[in-house]
């Protein structure tokens, strides 16, 4: 699936830097024993599209020797991504989604959950999801995995109608020529009148082009 961007590396860096969390893990209970792992399924693996969904799957783990009773998840959603559903009984507010739940010693849990993509991100096509684990409320986010997705743009309607008249108009145009040329070398061609000796008699005939004429010998 999509591997995390660079801007999912600085948006990591920033979160597990929060105040207190470089060189105060072992103030935190649990905290250097936390691990989490996200994960995602898409309909559309070349480039989603403002409407389809993405399927998330958060797996979290406690190695340490020490029960966490409200150890918390949550997950960080992009400004295009809305949540939809997911398991369990989380907290959902505008971009975050919290679960809280116990983490005995070596225990391993599962959490899911459904987003929609709702538009276009602004300057990049790869709009990032984070999910973050701590041992409880408050405190620093000990381990944190993202996800990021290939978002393809749409074009406006009216350019994609600009488009599509064009290209009739064009065909149009070729289909008209082409006709044209056709009928411009299907014309029959005029026929130049014969020149005859002094005294032979012309035949009646009609000069292409002009009025009938009656050529006469005038040696007669």
């Amino acid at each position: 699936m999509a591997v995390a961007s660079a801007v999912a590396a600085v948006g990591l860096a920033a979160l597990v830097a929060a105040p207190g969390a470089p060189g105060q893990t072992g103030e935190i209970p649990g905290t250097g024993s936390l691990h989490i792992t996200l994960e995602s399924t898409t309909s559309n693996e070349e480039g989603l599209r403002p409407g389809d969904r993405i399927e998330y799957t958060i797996r979290v783990r406690n190695s340490g020797e020490e029960e966490l009773p409200e150890a918390q998840v949550v997950q960080y959603l992009p400004p295009t991504v809305r949540h939809v559903s997911g398991s369990g009984d989380a907290a959902v507010e505008e971009r975050k989604i919290t679960w809280t739940r116990s983490l005995a010693p070596g225990e391993r849990a599962s959490l899911r959950m459904t987003g929609e993509v709702t538009g276009f991100p602004e300057g990049a096509r790869r709009p990032v999801t984070t999910a973050c684990l701590r041992p409880a409320p408050g405190a620093v986010l000990a381990a944190c995995s993202a996800e990021s997705h290939r978002v393809q743009a749409v074009l406006p309607f009216g350019w994609a109608l600009a488009g599509v008249l064009g290209f009739v108009a064009a065909a149009f145009g070729i289909a008209v020529l082409g006709r044209l040329l056709k009928r411009r070398n299907e014309a029959p061609r005029s026929e130049e009148p014969r020149e005859h000796a002094p005294g032979e008699v012309p035949d009646l005939r009609t000069f292409p082009g002009r009025s009938n004429v009656l050529h006469m010998d005038v040696n007669r």
